[in-house]
């Protein structure tokens, strides 16, 4: 906070701070991570004794012919039979948890400072100025860059397998 204020006390009071503040964040976490791998590069780890299964007759079974039956304790309701349209189903879910992993995986392989561009757009909202504030290039420059990582997440994605229904406009 003080770093943010001191930096807003130096530039002009004219200036948006919105991507300089941000610009100070990420200098901020970089410098943190360094750290952090120096600091953890330096430790030692120390293994963990995994312990051994049992032998095979120390475990019980129970036997197959013990019967569960279940009686509900109140009757069904029209909730219980018709399914809830606003919750998708587990089809959907996997389909929507596969997409987001098929992504996280191409940000992964995407140049840093393609990520960091697309997803301070994306994600955070910036407008064009702010963004070329908080990376520190100039706006023509910033929009060049959001339309070279638009290009790699796709040609990613679409490298995956990843398929987009029709008018999915989620890249």
């Amino acid at each position: 906070m003080l770093r943010a204020y001191r930096a807003l006390v130096k530039d002009p009071p004219g200036r948006k701070i919105r991507g300089r503040l941000i610009r100070l964040a990420r200098e901020y976490v970089e410098a943190e991570v360094k750290r952090l791998k120096s600091e953890h590069e330096s430790t030692v780890s120390i293994e963990e004794d995994i312990p051994e299964t049992p032998p095979n007759e120390c475990v019980s079974t129970l036997g197959e012919d013990i019967l569960y039956f279940f009686e509900p304790e109140e009757d069904l309701k029209l909730e219980d039979v018709v399914p809830d349209l606003d919750v998708p189903t587990p089809e959907e879910e996997t389909e929507r948890k596969e997409m987001w992993l098929c992504v996280a995986r191409a940000l992964a392989k995407m140049p840093r400072d393609l990520r960091r561009a697309l997803l301070l757009c994306q994600v955070d909202g910036l407008t064009g100025a702010e963004l070329a504030e908080a990376i520190g290039k100039p706006e023509p420059e910033t929009q060049c860059i959001l339309g070279q990582a638009r290009n790699y997440l796709r040609r990613q994605l679409v490298e995956a397998g990843c398929s987009f229904k029709a008018g999915d406009n989620r890249t």
